[in-house]
């Protein structure tokens, strides 16, 4: 039964990439609506292919700490090209599903958090300089952080005892910072102020990303029991109340409610319960997604205003800033109470766990700015990374791709 659930949680998380791709595509200029739909997919094309040969080796081969060199080296290279990844589960993990499913299941999550970063960058990367970043992104980025929060000898899994049940550290906050880093070293869009050209597809994406997250978080649980029951009320609760919140503060400033706005908070809400949705009491999860969503929404309508930079889709403003909040949250909620498996936080007396999440925070939020940075300055010394000028005010459809989302672009790259 375990391994039936787990397939069908694998093709919700699959529904995400349509979801992410219509999600993200609406919000742009019909110009860029295809570029930027297939910088989504490419994402899962791409980055399943090096999970396969290098990254789930990365990410969960039992590197033995740094007993030794050697020992360190074989077990980086223990799954790589799947070897020994089959049908019979790893004793590492404890599950009573397939170990190549569990593979399966971790892929989507890596293929997911680089499209989540497409998001930052739209409009005017090139796509060849965006697929080389995420490659090289990761396998020294993203790899390492998994393996950290999830492998069985992961320092924060074991020695630190951080929470990440579904990915809050590993996917939100790392692609979320990443795409700041990657908007910023790309430079602002020459249309930034351009409005979605087509809100209904945004907010079918938007539906497509809210159901397909209960594969992500319920999944997370590798089986079937209250724990995952949990899970789903968590997660729902969450985002219902972060859309609520978040229209909350926009009829607060402007005395009128958005549909964007409705699903945007959602989207808020779903990151920010996700590293302690299997942790928390329902009350507290509406505290995670509710202030989750308000820490959002001052995000991306004044921080990003105030330092002015173009993270065209708010990866860093609701990825990143949600994901942050709720890993803090997290050592704040957590409660044995509800999940003997979990640890107590702040909320019920106990400090270390408040301690080792804004520890463990703060080191991915570094690590991955620093590491993208570092990435980004490599790539430019080879090629450039942004479109031509002549490009973008056309729009990347034409230019990049030679199709047409609506069948009439050309009639209108020749009017820009």
């Amino acid at each position: 039964m375990h391994t039936v659930v787990m397939i069908l949680f694998s093709f919700m998380v699959l529904l995400m990439f349509p979801g992410i791709a219509l999600f993200y595509a609406g919000m742009v200029r019909s110009h860029n609506a295809l570029n930027t739909t297939f910088k989504c997919y490419i994402c899962l094309f791409v980055i399943s292919l090096q999970w396969v040969f290098v990254g789930f080796s990365i990410s969960f081969g039992a590197v033995n700490g740094f007993d030794s060199f050697s020992g360190f080296f074989n077990g980086l290279m223990q799954y790589v090209g799947l070897e020994n990844v089959t049908y019979a589960n790893d004793s590492n993990y404890g599950s009573d599903i397939p170990f190549n499913l569990f593979m399966f299941f971790q892929m989507l999550f890596a293929c997911l958090a680089t499209s989540i970063i497409a998001g930052s960058i739209v409009e005017r990367m090139k796509t060849i300089a965006f697929i080389i970043f995420i490659v090289i992104w990761t396998t020294l980025i993203y790899d390492p952080l998994a393996h950290i929060f999830w492998a069985s000898d992961g320092l924060f899994a074991t020695s630190y005892r951080v929470l990440d049940f579904a990915g809050g550290n590993v996917v939100h906050i790392s692609a979320g910072v990443a795409g700041l880093v990657l908007a910023l070293a790309v430079g602002g869009r020459l249309y930034r102020k351009s409005k979605p050209h087509h809100i209904p597809q945004t907010i079918l994406g938007g539906v497509l990303l809210y159901l397909g997250w209960f594969g992500f978080n319920c999944g997370s649980n590798l089986s079937l029991n209250r724990i995952t029951m949990l899970v789903l009320i968590n997660t729902h609760v969450s985002a219902c109340i972060g859309a609520i919140a978040w229209i909350s503060c926009e009829y607060i400033k402007g005395k009128k409610f958005s549909i964007l706005g409705a699903i945007s908070g959602a989207i808020s809400g779903l990151v920010a319960i996700t590293p302690g949705c299997a942790y928390v009491t329902l009350s507290s999860s509406l505290l995670i997604g509710g202030i989750g969503a308000v820490v959002c929404y001052f995000g991306t309508s004044y921080i990003k205003e105030k330092l002015k930079y173009d993270d065209s889709l708010d990866a860093f403003g609701l990825h990143g800033i949600g994901g942050i909040w709720g890993g803090i949250a997290t050592g704040i909620f957590a409660s044995t109470k509800v999940n003997s498996d979990g640890l107590d936080g702040l909320l019920y007396g106990k400090t270390t766990l408040f301690i080792h999440h804004v520890v463990a925070v703060t080191g991915t939020v570094l690590f991955v700015a620093v590491g993208s940075y570092a990435i980004i300055i490599v790539i430019k010394q080879f090629m450039r990374i942004r479109v031509d000028r002549r490009d973008e005010k056309v729009g990347l459809d034409i230019s990049f791709h030679e199709e047409e989302a609506y069948g009439n672009e050309k009639m209108r790259s020749k009017s820009v």
